[in-house]
């Protein structure tokens, strides 16, 4: 990692000589022998060690860890004879170790495979950070701190654990580690479970019928597919440069918010509607087993368990997803009026749903609603979806124009969209005001506190761009959340 870079150099400009041996009772014995003059011999290699009934008192001492570990890899290829492990396998690619022995272990594998070899011993090096607990502080027996990753495997699961792990693993950044965020994965791993049942229920004992071409599918499955092969592309880009964490975010993204969230809440009318066209919903549940089976494919390296066991369930082959082709995006799959115009409806969707919750509505009260966007593609593409948009958001009334009139509507943007939804009129009560007050007082402590940090010169100079980034995007929802109380307290 470019952060680590420097410290690696200043390593090697100040290096100094260092005790090979440790007063240890475990570890490889130096080959030394001394006589009853100190006198110091070590035998060369072939030679026998001297006869102690002479004299001769071996060194008690043991060699340092790093004295014998820095001849790895050459060593477990068989190294110095020329094996076929070594010869097929050395120079290796890539070394995956923990930053707090950059010098100690991997600068001096570099140096022992220079000096024996010639050649270098991996090109790439991927340092980690420390698991500590969810406090950041390293864990220790004397803090009572220590987790045991058995005991997580148990209560949680392995695949949480494994997946945990990965979204944590930024490059060189110590992981905090805990039941907090292993429950959040054991959250998403029961999603993938009721995702896959779901699809299953809805293709039944059928074989699945083939992909159709891409063309010639609604927007819905066009839009899936779209989102698949970029998923696919943002998971294969971080994968190339080591960063797990973020191909292991984006796959959370992918499945969670666009398959389960998007694609599986809008199909699923179609699939159970009786009077729906066979052929409309033989597509689907193609794109569905499609999606789900590359879902499973990409998630296979970071939930190996759940991807298996439910490719089984699926597909019948579950035991051979481990040397399935990985996915490859597919530059077909691309329309970017269908990603528009579902992205729109979802959001709209989502929109109407929050103002219920924010304005104290039942989420069964039906509304009116529309959407203002200007006639052309996206426009004609979310005309299908005005049947399915009044049934999942509980509307009376649904308008896709370029002017939607509804007098003494709530007005919104959504997804590069205008959205108006006529809202019926509720009078605050004294205690739903009082709470509105108070949630706002402590919105505007949050915003005066991000604002403050993001002011600050040392903050913005001393912080990691990520942090920096993370902070700017709190700050932006933040100020959107209270305009919108603000709005409904008004």
């Amino acid at each position: 990692p470019e952060s680590w870079k420097k410290t690696y150099d200043e390593w090697m400009r100040n290096i100094r000589d260092w005790c090979v041996s440790r007063q240890l009772w475990w570890g490889h014995e130096i080959p030394a022998w001394y006589d009853a003059q100190g006198n110091v011999f070590v035998p060369k290699p072939g030679e026998p060690d001297p006869d102690p009934a002479l004299g001769w008192t071996r060194d008690p001492d043991v060699f340092d860890t790093w004295f014998s570990s820095w001849l790895m890899p050459l060593s477990v290829l068989g190294w110095p004879e020329k094996t076929k492990d070594f010869e097929r396998f050395y120079p290796t690619s890539v070394l995956v170790t923990g930053f707090d022995i950059l010098f100690f272990w991997v600068a001096r594998m570099i140096m022992a495979g220079c000096w024996f070899d010639g050649r270098v011993p991996f090109r790439d090096v991927v340092l980690h950070g420390l698991v500590r607990d969810e406090k950041g502080q390293k864990m220790s027996k004397t803090k009572n701190n220590v987790i045991d990753p058995l005991d997580m495997c148990d209560e949680f699961g392995a695949d949480a654990v494994r997946f945990s792990l990965a979204v944590l693993s930024g490059t060189g950044k110590d992981l905090p580690f805990g039941t907090t965020r292993v429950a959040s994965s054991r959250a998403f791993a029961t999603k993938v479970w009721n995702a896959a049942r779901f699809a299953i229920t809805m293709l039944g004992d059928e074989d699945a019928p083939a992909l159709p071409p891409f063309q010639e599918l609604g927007t819905l499955d066009r839009w899936i597919l779209t989102r698949l092969s970029e998923a696919i592309a943002r998971v294969d880009a971080s994968l190339e440069v080591f960063r797990f964490d973020e191909a292991a975010n984006a796959l959370y993204q992918f499945f969670w918010s666009d398959f389960c969230d998007g694609y599986l809440e809008l199909v699923k009318p179609l699939l159970r509607d009786e009077e729906a066209p066979e052929a409309q919903k033989a597509a689907s549940r193609a794109v569905l087993h499609h999606v789900l089976l590359d879902s499973l494919a990409l998630l296979h390296p970071y939930m190996p368990f759940i991807s298996c066991e439910i490719r089984e369930a699926l597909n019948g082959d579950g035991a051979t997803l481990p040397v399935t082709k990985f996915p490859v995006p597919n530059p077909e799959w691309n329309d970017p009026v269908a990603a528009e115009a579902v992205d729109i409806l979802r959001a709209a969707v989502t929109r109407i749903r929050n103002l219920r919750a924010e304005r104290g509505l039942a989420q069964t009260a039906e509304l009116e609603a529309g959407i203002e966007l200007p006639a052309g593609p996206v426009a004609e593409a979310l005309g299908p979806f005005r049947a399915m948009a009044m049934r999942v958001a509980r509307l009376t009334r649904f308008e896709i124009a370029e002017q939607v009139e509804m007098p003494g509507a709530f007005r919104d943007r959504v997804a590069g969209a205008g959205l108006v939804v006529l809202l019926p009129v509720k009078e605050l009560t004294v205690e739903e005001k009082a709470r509105l007050e108070k949630e706002l007082a402590g919105l505007d402590r949050e915003i005066a506190a991000l604002k403050g940090k993001l002011n600050n010169t040392v903050f913005l100079s001393r912080a990691p761009e990520d942090v920096v980034v993370k902070s700017k995007r709190q700050l932006a929802e933040l100020i959107e959340k209270r305009n919108r109380l603000s709005g409904n307290l008004s």
